[in-house]
């Protein structure tokens, strides 16, 4: 980094599978931020539709959103060059880089060092992810990515713990540290972490070999989508669907619809939200034609 900053700037990620929970946490930490607490926010997508963003609480804070692949390895150039111009032309106290569900969050981290420094005015401080319980049994040394978000003993959130019943917390807590002896675990004391061809079938060249795609309705699509007939979709093709995420209008009223491969969650946004319909469903490259194929003929 060639310009110093005269503020001290501290980057904090955030990062965490698929539907583990990013975003709600982010929420929840920027809803108890104080006044005037100089964030900034780097919102990064694996597909090309910037959804996430519209569910951040974002008014009184600068957010940056980078589509279309992960920081952590095709877009490593646009997370250098939107931190550098963040610091320059902003100098906040405090940086959250909310990953995409299929980055490798300490590559993140190990770019950033390399790059920024104390003697430039920056901190980065360890990873947070956030991690899903029942996800984490299905998913832990069955896949490469999802195994990839423990590299470097991130700080681990435990989330939607109040869905989740007891002995799977626990047996899941201590697997964790089993596993990772220098990992440490927070678990929230109280409260729900939500996740959260003619569709475009995204064939993103990420690095990642786990062969995971995206399906992505656009406005006109997502127009048509129904609460209950996409829960229900969801719900016939669990075994095929590891994400969805959305945001639809049904009868005047807006809602963010999430499903995270075996639970289906909705809430209602605010009525001034402004934004368009939209939806993202990851799969697998096997299954991706077949999924697309079905979807279509859902609505």
């Amino acid at each position: 980094m060639q310009q110093k900053s005269m503020a001290h700037s501290t980057i904090k990620i955030i990062g965490g599978f698929l539907g583990s929970g990013k975003t709600t946490y982010l929420n929840r930490i920027l809803s108890q931020a104080v006044p005037d607490a100089g964030i900034a926010l780097v919102i990064n997508e694996f597909g090309s539709v910037a959804l996430d963003g519209d569910l951040i609480i974002h008014e009184q804070y600068s957010m940056m959103e980078i589509t279309g692949g992960c920081l952590c390895c095709s877009l490593k150039a646009d997370l250098i060059t939107g931190i550098s111009d963040i610091i320059k032309n902003e100098a906040p106290r405090i940086i959250y880089i909310e990953a995409t569900g299929l980055a490798v969050p300490d590559e993140m981290r190990k770019t950033l060092e390399k790059h920024f420094s104390e003697e430039d005015g920056v901190t980065v401080d360890p990873v947070t992810v956030t991690v899903d319980c029942l996800q984490y049994k299905k998913m832990k040394g069955k896949l490469r990515i999802y195994d990839s978000q423990f590299e470097g003993s991130p700080g681990i959130k435990l989330t939607k713990t109040d869905i989740y019943p007891e002995d799977l917390i626990e047996e899941v807590n201590n697997h964790i540290r089993s596993s990772h002896k220098d990992i440490k675990i927070v678990r929230p004391a109280a409260g729900r972490f939500l996740f959260n061809s003619t569709l475009n079938n995204q064939n993103n060249e990420t690095g990642h070999k786990d062969n995971i795609q995206t399906i992505t309705l656009d406005r006109e699509q997502a127009q048509k989508v129904k609460k209950d007939r996409i829960q229900a979709f969801c719900r016939d093709h669990s075994d095929k669907i590891i994400r969805m995420k959305g945001l639809i209008k049904n009868s005047e009223i807006w809602e963010d619809v999430q499903f995270d491969g075996e639970n289906f969650f909705s809430s209602e946004l605010k009525k001034d939200y402004g934004g368009e319909c939209k939806m993202v469903l990851f799969t697998s490259d096997e299954n991706r034609d077949e999924i697309a194929q079905k979807l279509q003929r859902y609505f």
